[in-house]
């Protein structure tokens, strides 16, 4: 059926037009590219499989190809009715094709299908009279006449050998134009007979040459000849039409890069094999060009027969004819020359220049090593020998025609290594150094290959790249593989000054954006401390930025809600450093909270890891580098060794080893990274190998032609790469390095630069630059300098208005000079710390201080328009005005100014939670004082030394306190002045331990305030003024006192922090005072109104009435306490209030699992608010609660073994929770666990710790052991009278101890406890347990009338085992059924278990069986439930002796109970949760 061609079918026919066709070209393409592989093949079976590749090639293509004959002539192609040709047509015509050899135009007849020979052919079978004078065989060369025409240029070349309408023939001059048939050119029909004769007449030859690279072809592939290949590129480049004529040179040295490289690669690796006694392989005799073969493969769809579609495999040599049984290697000079001369014709087309005395024969086997063969016989020294080659002359008509100068370079330098041990300095001296250069022209031309612009003159570009620091790179890649795989938290960086450390952390960037992730640098500035936390939070608003950038609606608000939570109230504060927060939050009301805050430094701390945490959950990767942290202020320190915890991210910490020594705090610090998982990398200076390899980038020039003048940098500057840089730089300037003409290069004067005498510091040559630049250079260098490491246009606007110069203008031309960098226009920074170290000590110590000053103030200026909300300028300001000092100001107003912008510079740093530079201001306020400043600024030296005190103390600097506390205590005109700084100081004492002199100290001042002394609880005033406090509070509502004012009367608020601070110390001294003092803030808030103490002072008389057994007023109190702190004016103190409300109070009314709920929430809150503390106590009661509440074990186990390893590392006290941690082993695992040697956890076994707590004595904990001992006899069926201790109650009332959920528990299994002995026991014996049991039963029934949520199962399971001690069996019958009903409605699942195994015993001892074995199965299934395994299993052994095989077959609720304990029956009562 006739259709109409597409370009990708194949005509067959005669004619330009079909020779012409799009389809055709690429069909006489494809034949040359497998002719060669055919022609070798030996069976016609081989031949007929290539013919069948190329066809199903024609057929692959998209839309597919199609071979397709017609039977009308015309020519015009559309005109013709075209049909697809028959299979069998298809294959005879590419056989016929593939057979094909060259066709003689001219004739019709046979004859002109010439018979060659050697003489009549070059290697490719290209006529010899075709091709150019030096490219003639030497016959040829010799039988004419002069010395022949050269090459004139490229383009000359390529249109006199290559005909445009046929892809490798050379010689082929064709008069006929394309646009006209011609009946001179056979068709495919017919050549078919002709072929065979014309391809006869090249011998064996031709086929012993290609049966020596028998190589095994895979899918693609194709081998040629090295001219072969030559031939192919040069014809698809010059037929390119989208690639300049200009450039066409340039194009094909590109493409032929990649084989000289192979062909290199290949020589290298035999050498190294000769090298280590393996026989090389290939005489020195075959390294020439007609023994070089290609192997290549395609890697993409072959277009226009291009050979820059392939990818270059191998090129090998073959050995030539003859040499194998006499191999001559040569010397590697040999070798070299050899590949000279094949990659000079590789990138020239011919071979190189010979000189006139010299033969034509590319072997140096050939070459005359004589100087003067006709007057002396004897041999020269190998040494000696002359090159046949014309250096010059060859080099030339490389540049000639348009090839680089690098690459001619490169070919004279191995052409040089003719001469031997004479050959030039540039010269080779391996074939690896060859590879080398190859290799960095093909990676980077831009950089090795092309020739440098020499108009207008270019300036020296060293890369900001990372030179010889290969290894480390490694390193550090795979330490970011170990972080992907859970292994590695990051990495440190340390070295000396202008190591690159900053650069090789720089190179995980790529890793992280290959992962989708984010690159996150903070960079800390010695000279520079600008707003709070600036550097680290700059981060973090970056971070928030990149993710608001790139996250979806739905994935935002996910976020939202869940930073919501994660941050409570206090994301206001965070906001005041992260100010992107509020993208990430916009429905949120992100006020500053930090007055509410117990500590905002450590409120910080946790409230970035929470950010941090939350968007790392959301990430693939995240890499933040800290750079040069050993600048950073103490706070960023411990903030950044919280964010390393996170193992989500991957942290790379920079600094200095050699300026560690200087910071005791940094030093400290750093010892603490041991407990972190993360790769240590120490960084020394370059080897020469690395300073050339940077030499050699900036100079464009391959490493072999640098290395003398590396050597030279590398020992001026220790290999320390910035040091490298500079000089290098430096040199430029004095023109020691500089730019020739022609050829177009850098060049030196490398004796010159070995004479000069340079400084071994970096400073001293930096500084040095800076004089010999122009005056404003200075300035604007200086001024910088001055500011810090990056100075924002902001800034510089303000000072350029202040200078009347424009310093963008001159920064902007300093940075040209690399010195400082530009950063998207909006700051101007350093590129190295030592640059910007260098500037600031080329002034004066006068002359920084007076600019500092004078910068500083016109900032200050600036920062207090429009309301003085630019916080960033203000600390900008204050920090150069507190540089400049007081010396630099004259006058003592403008001192008193600066004082006092310092004191409100430490208070807003503060509110962002920064008390270093809170610290760091206040004390440079102070400095800024005159001398009678308490005479003549009196309330703000008071500020100033208050504040300073509160902040010392914040910071645990104790001496500093007491110095300022002294001065205040000395200088103050009243008591009232003096109170806040001796509370301070107070505080000061507790922190350092020193209780029994703050209890003094504190005393001392509330008997200065005139209060009255504290008296104990039994005394008679305490408790009628309990009494009447009680019945005042009988007589107002909850609203009335909520809806009191809050009081704001310093004196009040600092009293009863006093009383506050007090609490503690009497707890564990004189608890009988606590009530009077409780008592007394009770009395102080009511009379003055509320302060941010009231909750805690409700919550202190709550406690007393509950111990006082007055359950109702004490949850009446502990509710309002709660409600109080949601007035955010009062939460300061949330978590310690939440503490001590739920622990000693309403546990006895509010179900406990809404206690455990509370207490998690008191440890978050306590976070929060940078009350660790208080956070850690809630997290030990929550875990402690939740195991007597029955939650599941394996959770209780994992939270007890958390709370231990952090608290561990904070050098808090775990002792109660190993006891708890291991309580969970022993009930899920069996006690055999706590006797085993083997103890694989961090923390000490049980039986250690119980000898550490009974040489301690503290009560809580004997109690707590006593507690968990008897449960676990009880559990495993272990009770002993006499061995074990039952009487918690006593032991309680001896302790003085506040009644609490974990001990009345403990009494409760000292009631089951009592009551089952008792069972066992006879007499006197039997009716004290008994009445001991009822005790603890009454106690039952006191506290299930406050909850019976809590109790009731418990008062119902007492009350059971009391009628079946007293033998009514009735009664207990119904008694244990209801206390299981209880336990399972208020989900006490141990307690379930518990009461279903003394049911089960029961009914075991009444014979119902059936129902025993039904009860006893639940118990275990209620164990399991809880993770009490090895409870479980003692219930199993126990059914398994008194029933038979079929013991675990269970029987139905209906056999046991009179009521069902289906969910859907239970109904639930519905937990009190406070909100």
């Amino acid at each position: 059926m006739a259709t109409i061609p597409t370009e990708n079918d194949v005509l067959f026919g005669r004619g330009n037009n079909i020779k012409n066709y799009p389809g055709n070209r690429r069909f006489r393409a494809l034949v040359e590219a497998k002719r060669d592989r055919f022609q070798r093949a030996p069976k016609r079976k081989e031949k007929r499989a290539i013919a069948r590749e190329l066809i199903d090639k024609i057929y692959s293509l998209k839309p597919p190809g199609r071979f397709m004959e017609s039977e009308v002539k015309s020519s015009a192609i559309s005109e013709r009715v075209w049909v697809v040709a028959s299979d069998s047509k298809v294959m005879k015509k590419v056989l016929h094709r593939l057979r094909e050899k060259e066709w003689i135009p001219g004739n019709s007849n046979s004859n002109n299908y010439k018979k060659s020979n050697k003489s009549d052919l070059n290697a490719e079978g290209i006529p010899n009279n075709e091709l150019p004078t030096n490219h003639r065989s030497q016959e040829d060369e010799t039988s004419e006449s002069g010395n022949g025409s050269d090459l004139d240029d490229w383009n000359s070349f390529f249109q006199k050998h290559i005909d445009v309408n046929h892809l490798k023939v050379f010689g082929r001059e064709s008069q006929r134009t394309s646009n006209t048939d011609s009946s001179d050119e056979p068709s495919m029909d017919d050549l078919d007979d002709e072929l065979d004769l014309f391809w006869s007449g090249f011998g064996d030859e031709h086929e012993e040459t290609a049966s020596q690279i028998q190589l095994t072809l895979g899918e693609n592939e194709r081998e040629l000849t090295m001219r072969q290949w030559i031939t192919e590129t040069s014809y698809a480049i010059q037929a390119d039409t989208k690639t300049k004529t200009t450039g066409k040179a340039l194009e094909y040295a590109q493409s032929a890069l990649p084989v000289a490289l192979k062909l290199t690669e290949y020589l290298t690796t035999i050498q190294k094999s000769e090298d280590k006694g393996v026989q090389n392989e290939v005489p020195l005799e075959s390294i020439v060009i007609e023994n070089a073969f290609i192997r290549m493969k395609n890697s993409n769809t072959l277009e226009s027969s291009s050979q820059r579609n392939y990818e270059v495999l191998s090129v090998q040599i073959t050995v030539t004819a003859g040499v194998v049984d006499n191999p001559e290697t040569g010397e590697v000079s040999q070798r070299l020359a050899s590949l000279g001369a094949v990659l000079y014709e590789l990138f020239s087309g011919e071979p190189p220049v010979v000189l006139p005395c010299s033969t034509n024969s590319f072997s140096l086997s050939t070459i005359n090593l004589d100087a003067d063969s006709a007057s002396n016989d004897r041999p020269q020294k190998k040494s000696n020998r002359q090159s046949p080659y014309s250096n010059s002359e060859s080099i030339a008509k490389l540049a000639s025609i348009g090839i680089p100068h690098s690459l001619c370079f490169l070919l004279g330098n191995l052409l040089d290594c003719y001469h031997g041990d004479f050959c030039g300095d540039e010269a080779y001296r391996s074939l690896a150094d060859v590879k080398v250069d190859l290799q960095l022209m093909l990676d980077n031309p831009e950089r090795f290959l092309y020739d440098i612009k020499t108009s207008p003159l270019p300036a020296l570009d060293i890369r900001d790249e990372v030179f010889g620091r290969e290894d480390e790179i490694k390193s550090l890649e795979h330490s970011y593989r170990q972080h992907i795989d859970g292994k590695c938290n990051g990495g440190t960086i340390r070295g000396g000054a202008g190591t690159g450390k900053s650069r090789v952390a720089m190179t995980v960037e790529c890793l992280t954006s290959n992962r989708n992730g984010y690159f996150l640098v903070a960079k800390f500035d010695q000279n520079k401390d600008v707003k709070p936390l600036s550097t680290i939070g700059n981060a973090f608003n970056a971070l928030c930025d990149l993710y608001v950038r790139d996250a979806t609606s739905s994935e935002l608000k996910t976020v939202e809600k869940e930073l919501a939570g994660s941050l409570g109230n206090q994301a206001g504060l965070l906001a005041g450093v992260v100010p992107s927060l509020g993208k990430l939050m916009p429905s949120c009301n992100l006020h500053n909270t930090w007055s509410s805050c117990a500590n905002s430094a450590l409120s910080m701390r946790f409230l970035l890891s929470e950010l941090l945490r939350v968007l790392a959950s959301h990430l693939r990767s995240i890499t933040i580098v800290l750079d040069d942290i050993q600048w950073a202020d103490f706070a960023s320190l411990l903030l950044a060794g919280d964010l390393a915890s996170n193992k989500s991210v991957f942290f790379i910490f920079c600094f200095r080893d050699d300026e560690v020594d200087a910071s005791v705090q940094f030093t400290s610090w750093l010892s603490s990274f041991s407990l972190l998982s993360l790769d240590e990398m120490k960084l020394e200076g370059l080897d020469v190998d690395g300073v050339n390899r940077l030499v050699s980038d900036a100079l464009h020039l391959v490493p072999s032609v640098t290395r003398p003048l590396s050597t030279v940098l590398h020992h001026k500057t220790r290999g320390l790469p910035f040091f490298v840089r500079r000089l290098v730089y430096s040199l430029e300037q004095q023109n020691f390095i500089r730019v020739q003409m022609e050829p177009p290069r850098w060049t030196w004067d490398l004796e010159r630069i070995a004479d000069l005498e340079i400084s071994e510091d970096v400073l001293a040559l930096l500084v040095k630059e800076m004089k010999s630049l122009p005056s404003d250079h200075q300035l604007g260098l200086q001024l910088a300098a001055c500011i810090g490491t990056g100075i924002t246009k902001h800034e510089l606007d303000i000072l350029s208005r202040y200078l009347g110069k424009n310093l963008y203008v001159i920064l902007s031309q300093v940075s040209t000079k690399g010195y400082m960098k530009n950063d998207n226009g909006s700051i101007f920074s350093f590129v190295h710390d030592k640059i910007e170290q260098a500037c600031y000590e080329s002034m004066s110590i006068e002359e920084r201080r007076g600019n500092h000053m004078r910068y500083g103030l016109a900032l200050c200026e600036n920062s207090m328009e429009n309301g003085g909300g630019d916080y960033e300028l203000f600390f900008a300001a204050l920090n150069q005005i507190n540089r400049g000092g007081p010396s630099a100001v004259d006058g003592s107003n403008q001192k008193d100014v600066i004082a006092d912008l310092n004191l409100r510079g430490g208070i807003r740093s503060i509110e962002l939670s920064d008390m270093n530079t809170a610290f760091k201001l206040f004390i440079s306020g102070i400095s800024f004082l005159d001398m009678n400043h308490w005479e003549s600024q009196y309330d703000l030296s008071i500020g100033l030394f208050d504040a300073a005190a509160e902040a010392a103390c914040v910071l645990n600097k104790s001496t500093e306190v007491a110095s300022l506390c002294e001065q205040v205590v000395r200088n103050a005109r009243c008591y009232d002045d003096q109170l806040h700084c001796l509370y301070t100081g107070v505080k000061a004492l507790r922190q350092a331990e020193l209780h029994r002199e703050a209890m003094s100290s504190m005393f001392e001042i509330l008997t200065h305030l005139e209060e009255e002394e504290l008296r104990p609880i039994q005394n008679n005033i305490v408790r009628s003024k309990i009494h009447q406090t009680n019945e005042l509070f009988q007589r107002r509502s909850d609203r009335d006192i909520l809806d009191m004012k809050i009081t704001h009367n310093k004196k009040i608020i600092t009293l009863l922090k006093i009383y506050e601070l007090l609490g503690p110390s009497l707890h564990f001294t004189m608890p009988g005072l606590l009530a009077a003092m409780s008592l007394r803030m009770i009395e102080i808030t009511m009379e003055n109104g509320l302060t941010p103490i009231a909750p805690t002072a409700f919550a202190l008389y709550g406690e007393v009435l509950a111990g006082d057994g007055n359950l109702v007023d004490a949850c009446r109190f502990g509710r309002l306490a709660l409600k109080l702190l949601e007035k955010e004016a009062l939460s300061m103190h949330k978590a310690a209030v939440i503490l001590m409300v739920y622990s000693p109070i309403l546990w006895a009314a509010e179900p406990l699992q809404s206690v455990v709920e509370a207490h998690q929430l008191g440890q978050k809150v306590g976070h929060q608010r940078g009350d660790w503390l208080y956070a850690g106590y809630n997290w030990h009661m929550s875990i402690t609660t939740s195991f007597f509440a029955g939650q599941d074990l394996n959770l209780v186990r994992r939270n007890a073994k958390s709370f231990i390893s952090v608290i561990s590392k904070q050098k808090g006290h775990v002792d109660n929770m190993i006891l708890i941690y291991w309580q969970t082993v022993a009930l899920s695992e069996g006690l055999h666990t706590l006797d085993e040697e083997q103890n694989d956890e961090e923390f000490p076994c049980e039986s250690d710790v119980l000898l550490i707590g009974k040489g301690k004595n503290v009560p809580v904990f004997v109690i707590l052991n006593k507690v968990l001992m008897l449960i676990r006899k009880y559990l495993f069926h272990q009770l002993e009278d006499d061995v074990v201790d039952i009487n918690i109650s006593s032991r309680i009332a001896e302790s003085n101890e506040t009644l609490r959920a974990t001990t009345l528990l403990g009494i409760f299994f000292e009631g089951l406890a009592c009551f089952k002995l008792a069972r066992q026991s006879l007499g006197n014996k039997r009716v004290a347990l008994l009445e001991q049991g009822e005790s603890v039963l009454a106690r039952m029934r006191f506290y299930n009338d406050h909850s019976t949520w809590n109790f009731e199962n418990k008062m119902l399971l007492l009350e059971a085992e009391r009628m079946y001690t007293l033998d009514n069996f009735d009664q207990a019958d119904s008694f244990y059924q209801q206390s299981i009903l209880s336990a399972h409605k208020h989900k006490f699942i141990h307690e379930e278990a518990i009461a279903s195994y003394l049911l089960g015993e029961f009914l075991h001892e009444q014979r119902l069986f059936k129902k025993s074995k039904s009860l006893l199965l639940h118990s275990i299934q209620c164990f399991e439930k809880w993770g009490a395994f090895a409870v479980a299993r003692r219930v199993e052994t126990i059914i398994q002796s008194k029933f038979s095989s079929d013991w675990n077959t269970f029987g139905t609720y209906s056999d046991v109970f009179t009521f069902d304990l289906t969910p859907d029956a239970v109904s639930s009562k519905k937990r009190q949760n406070w909100d």
